[in-house]
């Protein structure tokens, strides 16, 4: 029995000498991985956060020219030449009317859809009455 013991206590220790440690390294090896994609994705986060701040950037540098150009003379000039009529001492302003669709200032009027005096002072339903029986 001793010699069985023993056997089974060096086997232990066997064990213990050849598992422990490997699994103390798959261990290691795991928590490697683990913070490896971890830090793979906060890497990404970050170039994508970078390029998304470099796009701002530049709609911001593209706003800020634009703000700067309507605040130029020239941009005044220019809509107060459209959309005023304005012109230079010695220009003349020549407006053409556009002759397939209608001006904004232009109005429209269907002359069936008016209605006289006494259609408005009548009640709602005698105004319909009228629609379907006459």
């Amino acid at each position: 029995m001793n010699t069985y013991t023993a056997k089974k206590e060096t086997r232990k220790k066997d064990i213990l000498r050849y598992i422990l440690p490997i699994l103390i390294l798959c261990y290691i090896l795991f928590l490697v991985g683990k913070s490896s994609v971890t830090n793979l994705n906060i890497n990404q986060e970050i170039y994508n956060l970078q390029s998304e701040i470099e796009s701002i950037k530049d709609k911001n540098q593209a706003l800020q020219e634009l703000n700067k150009y309507y605040k130029s003379d020239s941009y005044k000039e220019k809509q107060a030449r459209l959309k005023l009529g304005y012109a230079k001492p010695g220009e003349s302003v020549i407006i053409i009317p556009s002759e397939n669709k209608p001006q904004e200032d232009d109005v429209i009027i269907d002359e069936s859809s008016l209605k006289t005096k006494t259609q408005i002072d009548q009640p709602n339903w005698k105004n319909w009455l009228n629609y379907f029986f006459q």
